[in-house]
């Protein structure tokens, strides 16, 4: 799920696999496994970061050490992010820029997500 870019090339996409895994096709088309679990420790909301002092206040290393936590639902917010709801109930608002920031540093594909393949496919999305 993701918009047009500016450029004329489409940005970062994210997709609910079965099972609750994600994945994400980077603009040149590459697909990458996503452990849904980084991106829930990754959320900046108010109930994750203290809008008025930035403190976390989520346990992230709990929360991605979660090896049963999937995403639910994936659904697009306009051209510039997506929704995506967790199992443990939370659901996240991730710009799809820095969803591609996370996925093209390899800081988003924790165990979970290395375990279920498809690091640097391109295949059937």
């Amino acid at each position: 799920i993701g918009g047009d870019g500016a450029a004329g090339a489409a940005p970062a996409a994210l997709k609910l696999r079965p099972g609750g895994t994600l994945e994400v096709r980077l603009k040149g088309g590459e697909l990458r496994p996503v452990a849904a679990s980084e991106l829930r420790a990754a959320c900046r909301c108010a109930h994750c970061i203290d809008e008025f002092t930035g403190e976390v206040k989520i346990d992230r290393d709990s929360i991605r050490s979660n090896t049963g936590l999937r995403a639910t639902a994936v659904e697009p917010k306009g051209n510039y992010a997506v929704s995506v709801t967790f199992s443990d109930g939370h659901n996240s608002l991730i710009a799809l820029r820095a969803l591609e920031q996370m996925v093209g540093a390899g800081v988003a594909a924790g165990p979970a997500a290395a375990a279920a393949g498809g690091g640097g496919r391109t295949g059937d999305w």
